[in-house]
């Protein structure tokens, strides 16, 4: 006789609401020379997005650093960063941070190749659902 069991398992995960989506990664080697393109931040909620370099404001000059803000459907926030030809002078932690939260932000470190930075994240809810079944 075969019994089959079928048992289901919830995981909650917590998503960042604050997050750099592209490039997906915590470190970008630039040569110099180089630019960074599109370097895209969205928080789901709708909040006023500011983009920093080692926990200075950037501003834009719309030569060498390039920001656009927008609001996207679905209440979601996004601000593109565009840094042209990099310098020394530009290698460091670049975040994104919620203007009214700033302890909502995300980090891309930005190097020279050769030398090593590092990365962190914030919030939404998640539900991840695995099924498994016994069958003999």
């Amino acid at each position: 006789m075969c019994v089959h069991v079928l048992k289901t398992m919830t995981f909650n995960y917590q998503l960042p609401a604050l997050s750099i989506v592209y490039p997906d990664v915590d470190t970008i080697e630039a040569p110099g020379g180089a630019s960074l393109e599109n370097i895209r931040c969205e928080h789901t909620g709708g909040a006023d997005l500011a983009w920093y370099k080692d926990g200075i404001e950037l501003q834009a000059d719309g030569v060498h650093i390039i920001i656009v803000n927008a609001a996207m459907p679905g209440d979601i926030s996004n601000s593109v960063l565009t840094v042209h030809d990099i310098t020394a002078a530009d290698v460091g932690d670049y975040e994104c941070r919620n203007v009214a939260d700033p302890s909502e932000s995300d980090t891309l470190a930005v190097v020279i190749p050769g030398k090593m930075n590092t990365l962190s994240q914030l919030g939404l809810i998640c539900k991840i659902e695995c099924k498994t079944k016994h069958v003999c």
